[in-house]
């Protein structure tokens, strides 16, 4: 009996082949060949760049010599003097040309677009501003005084500019103080003169008392008045009774006038009856 080897090899070679290990450890294989395939390709790429890179950077610097900059905006620079010493050396920059007109004061401009402040025609009206913000300085509110010297600050300023001397300006406010006492005194008077002829006519009733105090409160206000108008020591006890005296006596002529034109009445009717 006799056996064909090959026969009996290529079966066993079919066997080995159709093993799924066998299959495994072929495609273990082919995997590893080719990840150390891609790796060296990609070492030999690595190694390739920085050929291509001095390829690509590699530029003459020659190309640029041509190249110049017009513009030099610099004022100093570095010059060799006659020793071959490097020195420092300043230029003046160049005059900046332009299209406008410098000497120019734009009148024209000011002319047509512009609007001209002119207060030498306010001048009487800055003057009396200016005595009565005085005026009001001198009064007994705090911060009525104080925004009233802020304007006579504001006042003194314009009239300054407008060639008031400072001598016409004290005359203006000694006129503007005079005249306020004068009208303040007034007006105390006046008061006093309510006063007694109320007293005379109503007596002392409760309504009359009313009247008085609200009177005397006003006489208490004008006296302080006068008082910051530069008068404070003027009305005293004396005083007053003396301008009390005083309007009592023109009370008593007002009537005793009034009482003659009221007989000369009471005459004329008796005539004319007759």
């Amino acid at each position: 009996m006799s056996l064909d080897l090959g026969a009996v090899e290529t079966d066993k070679v079919s066997d080995v082949t159709g093993n799924a290990y066998y299959k495994k450890l072929q495609q273990e294989l082919k995997e590893k060949n080719s990840t150390h395939s891609s790796g060296k390709q990609a070492q030999q790429e690595q190694e390739q760049l920085p050929q291509k890179i001095e390829k690509v950077t590699h530029i003459d610097p020659s190309a640029f010599l041509s190249i110049e900059d017009k513009v030099d905006i610099r004022s100093i620079s570095w010059e060799k003097d006659k020793k071959g010493n490097f020195e420092l050396k300043t230029q003046l920059s160049p005059t900046v040309s332009t299209s406008i007109d410098l000497k120019n004061d734009g009148s024209r401009i000011l002319r047509l677009l512009g609007h001209k402040i002119d207060l030498s025609s306010q001048v009487d009206q800055l003057k009396e501003n200016y005595m009565q913000n005085i005026v009001q300085s001198r009064t007994a509110n705090f911060f009525l005084a104080k925004f009233a010297q802020f304007k006579v600050g504001i006042n003194v300023q314009l009239l300054s500019w407008l060639g008031i001397l400072p001598q016409e300006l004290e005359i203006l406010k000694k006129k503007a103080l005079e005249g306020a006492v004068v009208e303040t005194e007034g007006l105390l008077v006046e008061n006093i003169y309510n006063m007694e002829l109320s007293e005379i006519i109503y007596g002392n009733t409760k309504k009359v008392k009313r009247t008085i105090a609200q009177l005397k409160e006003i006489e208490k206000q004008l006296m302080g008045k006068v008082g910051f108008l530069g008068k404070r020591d003027y009305w005293n006890k004396v005083r007053l009774l003396e301008e009390r005296i005083r309007q009592c006596k023109k009370i008593e002529e007002e009537f005793l006038k009034e009482r003659g034109q009221l007989h000369y009445q009471q005459d004329y009717m008796r005539q004319a009856q007759l």
